[in-house]
């Protein structure tokens, strides 16, 4: 009952997080897609927050704060206090000039944009939630088809660019740029440098188990996981550059320098140099071909001045708005009013208005004061640390149900975080569903499971190959140097006494048992025996010792030792004599 429990949440997870890419792209609150996503999260987020074995741990309480922030800026106050708060005498004046009544009045100057802020952070909030619980096997399958929707959405990118002109009837059309199913570039290029990582580390596990295994099957299907890696990057990278963000290509080229550390990080690090060789040829691929198809639409972005960038006025313009609403902030959501109030006519853009801070740290700042400065501190906090459990040498003592795949993608995760974190001082990338999506779910690959998802699934596999079958053992044990290890793994077979040549070692009676290895030959014939001394006590009270005519001198044949059922026994030579006259 509880595996299908837990296989009905990870359906339903894997779902919701296909329709949070698809239709989660909105660059602001209020579209109708949105809000049918944050109606969706609902009943995954309490089936998620019902579960028994859910740990009350710190993130869950981070998450908690999270919601009571919004709350707490919407609990309406007498006008007494609210008009203490710093920067509301301009709103005290506004309103006694409109001829309203002050009354009692929430620390939010925009109670409705609150509402909207505390209900886009459900589906981020159910994600997470989720995907904690869920084994690691499951956790590998969401990454894959959170891979399978991003080749979707590169194809949809390049036939933006390409002849977009039809997409206009799904709603796609982008004006020649291609954003995927998103409303910005920046965005579309956050999400593909994501898939990037996660595709490199599916890949460096895959070409270095090509090199470790030798049989034939598992090989075969091991290069057709390397050859769809290597397809998956060309694809990938290749729609970040027609993305043509100036912010997603730079982050890319940091992504491809992490790749090399993962390939270094991966236990068989010997074989390191093949997986750096193999995303080499796939970057190597995509700048030809971009060179032909996308070089000069790239070098465009590149020929304004970044200084000239209205980001920096964003910026200038936020911070001194944060600093007149310090401690408490001026609420979630109040950007866009405050933002207009503090604006300087030369930083005014023409027909436009300034939607975003372009920099969510300093938003965050600026709608949260202190608590929110606090929060982002904490969590920058965590993820300081998840990298250093997760990249340590003996990470796999931190994570006893993690696999070298699993630890891989967690490498990959905290690469993910510390880009996306960097992209969102220059844009928001975060404001979206489906990024806030994508988040919550790279985050929660860094806990372990629950209770439930470590039992449901994780305890049917095998981890790191350290229990084989006999065949999969001789391969490995082959393979053994090749992959730096210094003892390649042994399949033990208990209960089984392998023949032990003389002067072993053993004590009377000891039983003896040996590991199999590989390079074991049984005897072939009687002419080729193995010479053993009996070691092993006579039995004594009910089994008499057998008569001298069954038995050998001291030194036997390899079997002679081991105690036969009577009808295997040969028998004696006067019975044979009688049985034949």
């Amino acid at each position: 009952m509880v595996h299908l429990a837990n296989k009905g949440r990870f359906i339903f997870l894997g779902l919701y997080l296909v329709l949070c890419v698809v239709f989660g792209g909105a660059t602001r609150s209020g579209f109708v897609a949105d809000a049918l996503l944050q109606l969706l999260a609902v009943p995954l987020l309490l089936w998620s927050l019902t579960e028994r074995s859910l740990k009350r741990d710190w993130p869950l309480l981070f998450c908690l704060g999270l919601c009571l922030i919004p709350l707490v800026q919407l609990v309406p106050m007498p006008p007494a206090l609210w008009t203490a708060l710093p920067f509301r005498d301009r709103v005290v004046e506004a309103l006694t000039l409109s001829g309203h009544d002050l009354g009692w009045r929430p620390l939010s100057l925009t109670p409705h944009a609150t509402w909207l802020t505390l209900t886009s952070l459900i589906p981020a909030l159910a994600v997470f939630i989720a995907t904690r619980q869920m084994a690691y096997l499951e956790r590998r399958n969401l990454l894959l088809l959170l891979l399978g929707v991003g080749v979707l959405a590169s194809f949809i990118g390049l036939i933006q660019v390409a002849q977009g002109g039809w997409l206009s009837t799904l709603g796609l059309d982008s004006g020649g740029e291609a954003v995927g199913f998103f409303a910005n570039r920046n965005h579309f290029a956050a999400l593909l440098y994501s898939l990037v990582l996660f595709t490199a580390a599916f890949a460096i596990y895959s070409v270095q188990d090509v090199a470790a295994v030798a049989i034939s099957g598992t090989r075969n299907r091991r290069m057709v996981a390397v050859i769809g890696c290597f397809v998956l990057l060309v694809v990938f990278l290749s729609a970040g550059i027609m993305s043509r963000s100036r912010a997603g290509l730079g982050l890319t080229i940091i992504a491809l320098l992490g790749i090399a550390a993962l390939a270094q990080s991966d236990e068989r690090s010997e074989l390191g140099i093949g997986s750096k060789r193999f995303v080499a040829a796939a970057v190597v691929l995509v700048i030809i071909l971009a060179s032909q198809y996308a070089l000069y639409r790239v070098l465009e972005r590149f020929e304004a001045d970044p200084l000239a960038d209205a980001r920096l006025a964003f910026a200038r313009n936020t911070w001194a708005a944060a600093m007149a609403f310090m401690p408490f902030g001026s609420g979630l959501g109040s950007f866009v009013p405050v933002y207009a109030f503090f604006e300087k006519p030369e930083d005014a853009l023409l027909d436009r208005f300034a939607n975003r801070a372009h920099n969510d740290l300093l938003e965050v700042w600026l709608e949260t004061g202190v608590v929110g400065l606090l929060l982002m501190s904490l969590f920058a906090g965590w993820i300081a640390i998840k990298i250093w459990q997760v990249w340590r040498s003996n990470s796999s003592d931190l994570f006893p149900h993690a696999a070298s795949l699993d630890l891989l993608l967690m490498r990959a995760a905290t690469l993910v975080i510390v880009l996306l974190l960097f992209h969102s001082l220059v844009d928001y990338p975060l404001r979206t569903t489906a990024m806030m999506a994508v988040f919550a779910l790279v985050c929660g690959l860094l806990i372990e499971p629950t209770a439930s998802g470590v039992k449901d699934a994780d305890s049917l596999e095998i981890r790191d190959r350290s229990v084989l079958v006999p065949e999969r053992a001789m391969a490995y044990e082959e393979a053994g140097p090749a992959v730096g290890r210094k003892t390649a793994p042994i399949h033990t077979v208990p209960d089984v006494a392998w023949p032990v040549a003389e002067g072993a070692g053993l004590a009377k009676g000891e039983a003896s048992v040996e590991p199999f290895r590989a390079d074991w030959a049984w005897p072939e014939s009687p002419s080729n025996p193995i010479v053993i001394e009996a070691k092993i006590e006579q039995p004594s009270g009910a089994e008499a010792p057998r008569e001298k005519a069954d038995r050998k001198s001291s030194q036997q044949q390899w079997g002679s030792e081991i105690e036969w059922p009577d009808a295997w026994r040969k028998p004696p030579e006067s019975k044979k004599r009688e049985e034949d006259a």
